[in-house]
């Protein structure tokens, strides 16, 4: 158990105690001190007092994995409170009794989780209210005083609750951070890197991890001084965090040394993001120039252990990288046990990428993958971008910009997007069969498509076939400069037909104001660049006022790349309402996606 699933078991369990006694000194009080009849119900409050303080006792120095106890203490609690108010003599008793209710409602929802908390607490309002308006002989007046009382309550708990989660948050911040770089330090690697396992076991794919020494570093220190080095030091990470994957993780292990952790399909996966590091590193014309050797290995990291045996495995690697003249990689292979050149396992790819997307786009292997788009306001999935995903026979992973890329050169890209149209139509029905709720369907297609025959006539047969399904085309901000006044008039048909255009990417490369003008668009995507640095607050203006802009064009904006509940957060203090990003879910397949939906219906929090 970590550190932090410990101390939350020990603040439940104090705050369980600490329910315990003031409930034991309630009954107590009403037991000793208020006029009840029948008598016998003092007995009952004593017993319960007594019960009470051994629940008390009974807790003391235990830990506690789960709500459900505290729970348990405060709806006994308040049952108990709305029955003596109703029985007793004193209608002054009765307001105190009343009042008393408010407590435990304030506690609940101070002491437990969101939604538990807020639901016990309704439940302990309702019955306050009850016992006021049935049992007080001034209605009005304790009405207005317990309205008073509650809505001041609740906005001190409301502060109290979110100045805490900073403060948390905060700490954990600083805890599993390296202060210097911002990136993970070991303890947070630890804990990390267990989740990305996990979600390696569930992919069926790999878990890869690399070591990255920066060659004679110590030499920059001696002759620049620490100020340059740690300049250095801060250089690398930056390199390091926009080369990987937003889902890997990147860690600085002490000193000069660095480590990634990525899920991958292959060594070959892992060597050719080995290669794009080191390249990335060395390329750099800022002075002074260093460069990083790099060694690399597959295997497990589900517990400290594990992590331990992988990373000294990538290490022993790394040594290897530097006897063979630093600026190098070198990766673990299995089947040989022994390290070997990236080169060896990336050689033929480049050669293979072609040849291996005309194959799948002939024989339909390109399959899809669908992630949900959300709405914040109602936390609720509203609709789902279809994905292109491609792995070769030999297990490797051909990104989507590759994919695309290689079917334009050979003329194919028209075919793999009506394949897609395709698939996606027929998953959709299956999701609107199991949540109704979902209906736009988000689709990425390139400009110059817009004008194809062969993909507008597919278009509109399945927009006809399917008319529970909301399309969506997304064009990306990079191709529109290939629309001409044509493709615009084309659109604006088909968006009188009830296809819908979104602009995907908004801010990645040069934002145009003047695409927001000329398209036909009903959302534009903005890129997850404005959520990379989320301690920036210069990326929060900017997201605010791209935001805004395209609110004032009556346009819908849907921000891509939420992966922290911070950066989520951001976007609820900005008002924005829709949203995409691992935080709500990974892209996951047809068959995923039905049993997400299944489970769990259009909540969007997984």
């Amino acid at each position: 158990m970590s550190r932090t699933d410990s101390l939350q078991n020990d603040f439940r369990s104090r705050v369980v105690q600490i329910l315990a006694v003031e409930t034991s000194i309630r009954y107590a009080f009403f037991a000793l001190f208020v006029d009840i009849q029948p008598s016998w119900l003092r007995l009952v409050l004593g017993f319960l007092s007594v019960a009470a303080i051994i629940v008390a006792i009974l807790i003391r120095n235990r830990e506690l994995t789960s709500h459900v106890p505290g729970r348990i203490l405060i709806v006994a609690a308040m049952i108990v409170l709305a029955f003596v108010g109703f029985v007793i003599t004193s209608p002054e008793l009765a307001v105190i009794a009343a009042f008393s209710l408010l407590g435990l409602a304030m506690s609940a929802i101070a002491l437990d989780t969101f939604r538990p908390g807020m639901a016990i607490g309704l439940v302990g309002h309702a019955l306050a209210l009850l016992v006021l308006g049935f049992r007080s002989s001034t209605i009005i007046a304790a009405y207005l005083i317990y309205i008073g009382l509650a809505i001041t309550a609740t906005f001190l708990i409301v502060r109290l609750r979110a100045f805490l989660e900073l403060e948390r948050d905060a700490a954990l911040q600083l805890a599993h951070t390296d202060p210097l770089t911002g990136l993970l330090n070991r303890r947070g690697m630890e804990i990390q890197v267990p989740l990305l396992d996990a979600v390696a076991q569930r992919d069926e794919q790999l878990l890869g991890c690399l070591v990255l020494d920066l060659d004679h570093f110590k030499k920059v220190n001696d002759a620049f001084g620490h100020r340059t080095g740690d300049s250095v030091l801060s250089r690398t990470a930056e390199t390091i965090q926009s080369t990987i994957r937003a889902a890997d993780i990147a860690v600085r292990t002490g000193g000069e040394e660095f480590a990634v952790f990525s899920v991958v399909r292959s060594s070959t996966d892992l060597a050719l993001l080995a290669e794009r590091l080191r390249s990335n590193l060395a390329s750099t014309e800022l002075k002074p120039h260093v460069t990083a050797s790099i060694g690399g290995a597959i295997g497990r990291g589900g517990s400290a252990e594990e992590i331990s045996s992988l990373f000294e495995l990538a290490d022993t690697v790394l040594f290897t990288a530097k006897k063979a003249g630093r600026n190098t990689v070198r990766m673990f292979d299995g089947s040989l046990g022994r390290p070997l050149p990236a080169s060896a396992l990336t050689a033929d790819y480049s050669r293979s990428k072609a040849s291996d997307v005309s194959a799948a786009i002939r024989d339909r292997t390109v399959f899809v993958v669908y992630q949900p788009i959300v709405d914040l306001e109602a936390e609720r999935i509203i609709g789902f971008e279809a994905l292109a995903r491609l792995t070769t026979p030999d297990g490797s992973n051909i990104i989507p910009p590759i994919v695309i890329s290689e079917a334009r050169k050979q003329g194919l890209l028209d075919r793999l997007t009506i394949d897609i149209v395709t698939d996606a139509y027929l998953a959709m029905e299956e999701f609107l069969d199991i949540e109704p709720g979902a209906p736009t369907l988000h689709i990425n297609i390139e400009a110059t498509q817009i004008t194809s025959p062969e993909l507008l006539e597919h278009l509109e047969t399945m927009r006809m076939s399917h008319p529970r399904v909301q399309l969506r085309l997304e064009f990306t901000e990079a191709s529109i400069s290939d629309l001409n006044t044509d493709a615009i008039e084309q659109m604006r048909s088909l968006a009188q037909s009830g296809i819908s255009f979104a602009l995907d990417d908004y801010g990645q490369d040069h934002a145009s104001a003047a695409a927001l003008l000329r398209m036909p668009l009903h959302t534009v995507k903005i890129d997850k660049v404005f959520l990379a640095d989320e301690t920036n607050p210069r990326h929060k203006i900017i997201l605010s006022s791209v935001a805004h802009l395209v609110s004032d064009l009556q346009m819908h904006t849907v921000v891509e790349g939420v992966e922290t509940q911070s950066g989520h957060q951001t976007l609820v203090d900005l008002g924005i309402t829709h949203a995409q990003g691992y935080l709500y879910g990974r892209p996951l397949t047809a068959e995923d996606t039905k049993a997400r939906l299944t489970d769990s219906g259009l909540t969007m929090w997984t």
